[in-house]
């Protein structure tokens, strides 16, 4: 609502969810051999306000990195739903082109 300061007003889960790469800024590390270490879903200044979520949900901190948590299961369930959209719009391309 345009009246209602505050944003779209997610929730946690939700935000959660959404963090492919539960991780902070500082924390990613294009040295670490798997493409995960090297991406991130908040910045450092943002950490405290992911850790409140983290949290809240009860994401599994990683073994050995303080701003580093296990993906939340819905996670998982968002990327299969993007990946299935983007292979369905590539089917429909290539049926188009023909």
């Amino acid at each position: 609502m345009p009246d209602r300061d505050g944003g779209m007003r997610l929730t946690c889960a939700t935000l959660a969810a959404f963090a492919k790469y539960p991780c902070a800024s500082t924390v990613a590390s294009a040295k670490e051999g798997d493409a995960s270490n090297k991406k991130f879903n908040f910045f450092s200044s943002e950490k405290d306000i992911f850790r409140g979520i983290a949290e809240s949900v009860g994401l599994i901190h990683s073994k050995n990195k303080l701003d580093r948590w296990c993906r939340h299961p819905l996670a998982f369930l968002v990327e299969a739903a993007d990946d299935i959209t983007y292979r369905l719009i590539d089917l429909e391309d290539g049926y188009r082109l023909v």
